[in-house]
């Protein structure tokens, strides 16, 4: 790296503590209604350099140093070391009976990342060395497959960070393991795991528990998943069965947040694309910041049998894919009941993070 592009990263992080304060009132506003099992901001066990052995939950970190996190590893006592290093931390479930989707939520990350729960890898933003691409600016939250969760013992989070230049490690939260409050209101939830095709060939994905090549989980940015290369549209796809007593009267399909435009074919009949939405009142809205939702015609969906929904989902620049729910099917009143729960994102302060940044 030469010495004018480290002068830029440098400007561009210094110019996002500047403006963070605005980006977190942006997450404040953001649609889910994510509720805090567990509490994870505070001591983590910390050390540099790099060791997979350092992932597993049965390695002895008691001689590792205790720094506070969400916090910079330089404000921790770090200063000017750039590099790999690990955060640690295990906790206990305060319930043995959490029948939910959780997510392990950890802010935002400077610059690339690898988390472990309880010895898996449960996703990565950013790529490492050689050739590093950096995610200092995407909140991380990672999906924690229900197999791997032990709500009667121990459970250990693992974090692989890498920097590559000026501030490092986890440094603004939220931080906590949480579940969606909105997907109580659907009717069949479509959270999980979905067939994905994109046009750029990708390496490493089925390094991370639950995802092979050609699956990702949804919903999450595409690049949460080891899918840093993907330039201009991807496929989504997913096949389901419904039981033949389904209330399938005044349903819609609700995609939650899409980076940044979508068409959507449910049974192989064209429902709806982001065009339709910004026709729909929403002019003044940019297109990742619509609540994607759209009818499905009765005649369409198949009772006692298979369904299929696909979606091709273009990106324009910057992180991308179906990046926040709900996901599944909804009835018009309980959609209704979701609209009234979403906060207005905020397009201006969007704007105006962008352009603090990058102008």
């Amino acid at each position: 790296m030469n010495h004018r592009n480290k002068i830029n990263i440098t400007i561009k992080k210094r110019r996002m503590t500047l403006v963070v304060i605005l980006l977190f009132v942006s997450f404040s506003l953001m649609s889910e209604n994510l509720q805090k099992v567990v509490n994870l901001e505070g001591t983590w066990k910390f050390t540099v350099g790099d060791d997979p052995q350092w992932a597993k939950p049965e390695f002895n970190d008691y001689n590792w140093e205790n720094v506070y996190a969400p916090r910079t590893w330089e404000s921790n006592g770090f200063e000017e070391y750039n590099g790999f290093a690990w955060y640690r931390k295990t906790f206990r479930f305060n319930s043995s009976s959490l029948d939910v989707s959780l997510f392990l939520v950890l802010g935002i990350i400077d610059d690339v990342d690898e988390v472990y729960f309880n010895g898996h890898l449960i996703g990565s933003s950013g790529q490492f060395p050689p050739t590093v691409i950096t995610t200092y600016d995407l909140k991380r939250k990672y999906h924690i497959p229900k197999e791997l969760i032990n709500l009667n013992g121990d459970n250990t989070i693992a974090v692989r960070v890498y920097d590559e230049y000026a501030d490092g490690g986890i440094y603004q939260g939220p931080l906590g393991i949480f579940y969606d409050e909105d997907n109580e209101l659907l009717s069949y939830n479509l959270s999980g795991y979905w067939d994905f095709e994109t046009k750029t060939k990708q390496n490493n994905i089925s390094r991370i528990y639950g995802v092979e090549v050609g699956k990702i989980f949804v919903p999450g940015y595409w690049e949460l998943y080891g899918y840093n290369d993907i330039k201009g549209s991807a496929v989504y796809s997913k096949s389901f069965m419904l039981p033949s007593d389904f209330n399938s009267e005044d349903l819609m399909l609700v995609l939650g947040y899409v980076d940044d435009m979508e068409i959507v074919y449910f049974n192989d009949e064209l429902i709806g694309k982001t065009d339709d939405l910004k026709n729909a009142g929403n002019r003044n809205i940019h297109e990742s910041d619509l609540l994607s939702a759209y009818e499905i015609p009765s005649n369409v969906l198949i009772k006692g049998g298979s369904n299929e929904i696909v979606i091709k989902v273009f990106d324009t620049g910057g992180y991308g894919g179906i990046y926040e729910g709900p996901v599944g099917l909804i009835t018009k009143r309980n959609f209704q009941s979701l609209k009234k729960r979403q906060a207005p994102k905020s397009n201006s302060i969007w704007d105006e993070i962008y352009n603090s940044i990058f102008d």
